[in-house]
């Protein structure tokens, strides 16, 4: 699952929410692309562009920050600045065995598929895939 996060009323942050054992080749076999093909190429250029620079938010808190901040609760409050509705989401993830990535919108250099992954239409077919 996305969940993009606006601070200030502008959206430069997500969330992704994914299995532990999701990778570039079962986001491909779940959109079901023809191998070789255009689709599979722009599908694996979407993946590439969700997980490049990203971070997995309980190994950072685990390994940065657990001393300073109680929990993880605390850690995305305090030092992230995340809303708690959207904290509980992540929680709820992460106790159903799911990772918790975070990253910025458009901080690769593929903007055109940054700009296709966060449109509306793309954003909820993709978060229908990610489930």
């Amino acid at each position: 699952m996305i969940y993009p996060y606006s601070i200030g009323g502008s959206t430069e942050r997500y969330f992704l929410t994914i299995g532990k054992h999701f990778n570039r080749r079962k986001f491909l076999k779940k959109v079901k692309v023809k191998k070789g093909s255009h689709a599979e190429e722009v599908f694996g250029r979407i993946y590439d562009e969700l997980m490049s620079e990203t971070i997995d938010i309980q190994r950072e808190y685990r390994k940065y920050y657990a001393e300073e901040y109680g929990d993880i609760r605390e850690f995305l409050y305090q030092k992230l600045n995340v809303r708690q509705s959207l904290i509980d989401n992540l929680i709820e993830e992460t106790n159903r065995g799911r990772r918790v990535l975070s990253g910025r919108n458009y901080s690769s250099k593929d903007y055109v598929i940054s700009q296709l992954i966060f449109s509306e239409t793309m954003l909820e077919k993709l978060n229908k895939l990610l489930l």
